[in-house]
Parts: C-alpha cells; sequence; structure tokens
C-alpha cells in the first residue's frame, strides 16, 4: 500500500525522466531487449488500469505510453532426421493412418505453413 500511496502523491501526466539515472538502475550497464520493453510497458499498463477500475487511483497516467513495435519470429527450421520422422508413418495400417500421412506429405510437398 505504500506504493499506491506514493503513486496518488505524484502528479496524473507521464513524462520523461529528466537524467538518465532516474531511469535505469545505479549498477546497469546494458540496455533491455525491445520485448523486455514491450512486456514491462505492458505489465505498467494493465496495472494502472487495474487500478483505476478498482478507483484506487483517479485516472490512469500510463494510459497513453506507447509500446514498442514488436518483431515477428522466424519459425525454427527442421534438420533432415526430424523430417524424416515427421514423415514416417506411425500406424500406416488404418485408414486414419493413411489419411495423416497424406496430410502431412502435402505440406511438406507444397511447403504449407501451419501455425499451431
Amino acid at each position: 500500500m505504500a506504493f499506491l500511496a506514493h503513486e496518488r502523491g505524484r502528479k496524473a501526466s507521464v513524462g520523461r525522466p529528466s537524467s538518465r539515472t532516474e531511469a535505469e538502475p545505479k549498477n546497469s550497464s546494458r540496455r533491455l531487449s525491445g520485448e523486455s520493453v514491450y512486456l514491462e510497458i505492458a505489465a505498467l499498463r494493465a496495472f494502472y488500469k487495474f487500478a483505476e477500475n478498482e478507483k484506487i487511483l483517479p485516472a490512469n497516467p500510463a494510459e497513453h505510453l506507447a509500446l514498442p513495435r514488436r518483431w515477428k519470429r522466424m519459425p525454427k527450421a527442421l534438420s533432415n532426421d526430424e523430417i524424416k520422422k515427421l514423415l514416417a508413418p506411425e500406424n500406416p495400417e488404418t485408414p486414419e493412418g493413411l489419411c495423416d500421412q497424406a496430410i502431412l506429405e502435402l505440406a511438406y510437398a507444397s511447403a504449407c505453413v501451419c501455425q499451431n
């Protein structure tokens, strides 16, 4: 609750720190990655939104914080052994096994990309 009492005393506007030492810990010599900054800001926005909804704070000081752009990651390529294991039929005797094998071979041969 001490944190909330401190925050109530602050102005509602969020500005940039006046010096670099206020923004970083004293022993910090490295920068955070864009993903880490994104997660930190998202957590702050969620916390302040919760505090505003619960009427703990009169306004949300973090509502106008901009999130950095997130980079899309390329999927990891499979090795040759992983491809052979994926395409090897588990149970080719059943109709379901043949259907599963045909779908996998079609996806592999046509370079289909499936997510999840």
